[in-house]
């Protein structure tokens, strides 16, 4: 079986100062699917995924490198949306506007709830686009 890895906190250092490092993957709890049950239950997964991956060229987003990173187009959404741990990242809400918006309140960070930030984004060309963006709140 192939072995995967997963972006978790890990100690680095004698003095206990965290780092981040990779870890063994761990199958995620169950409130993680959860969340996941409810996010696909409002949303497609296409569309999910079509959001990350426009999330992943954001200028100036701490999690695009990471997203830049995986294929978005294969690895479980367990494995690339992180609700319960650290680092996290989340969406806390998609909206579908009538005039073709697509609004993700999106939330990462070390702490939770560290970095909010509203994207906003609209199909041109049969693609979705990256057409607004605003910081929400820094902890």
């Amino acid at each position: 079986m192939e072995k995967r890895y997963s972006y978790q906190l890990t100690e680095h250092s004698q003095d206990g100062d965290a780092a981040f490092g990779f870890a063994p993957y761990q199958a995620p709890p169950e409130r993680t699917l959860h969340y996941l049950s409810q996010l696909l239950g409002d949303h497609s997964e296409e569309l999910i995924r079509e959001i990350l991956e426009c999330l992943s060229g954001a200028d100036h987003f701490i999690p695009a490198e990471h997203l830049a990173k995986v294929d978005l187009r294969s690895t479980p959404l367990e494995e690339i949306l992180r609700p319960y741990d650290v680092p996290w990242f989340y969406f806390e809400a998609v909206a579908e506007c009538d005039n073709g918006t697509i609004e993700v309140d999106v939330s990462h960070g070390i702490a939770l709830g560290a970095v909010g930030e509203t994207f906003a984004f609209q199909r041109q060309n049969g693609r979705l686009v990256l057409v607004k963006r605003y910081e929400r709140w820094i902890s």
